[in-house]
């Protein structure tokens, strides 16, 4: 029997302590059907993120990808991920510092064959 297909590095992200949620988008904010209305949601309020304040941020500094964005609040907290085109929003627990989270998930994209 052949073993079984290796977690994808959103899977992978999805296990880091402190993460609630991962999800895999475009740039039009289409999610995999698989992700449901909490995933579009979360997509909704990384590209957000994106394309409006960290595009503002990227621009002000003459950056031409912004790779990881984060909003930390009282009720919620996310990373927004971008590169090759696609996007990773990352919903975070409330309460979980982020520069942790910040530092496994970049482990995890930076890893050989993470897609």
């Amino acid at each position: 029997a052949a073993p079984p297909p290796a977690p994808s590095v959103v899977d992978r992200i999805r296990s880091i302590p402190g993460v609630t949620q991962a999800v895999r988008f475009g740039a039009d904010g289409r999610t995999a059907a698989s992700e449901g209305p909490a995933g579009e949601a979360l997509a909704g309020r990384a590209l957000y993120l994106a394309l409006n304040p960290a595009a503002a941020v990227a621009a002000a500094f003459g950056l031409r990808d912004l790779v990881v964005g984060s909003i930390q609040g009282p009720r919620e907290s996310f990373l927004v991920v971008h590169g090759g085109g696609n996007y990773l929003g990352i919903a975070v627990g409330r309460g979980v510092a982020m520069e942790p989270v910040v530092a496994q998930v970049r482990s995890q994209l930076v890893r050989p064959g993470a897609r």
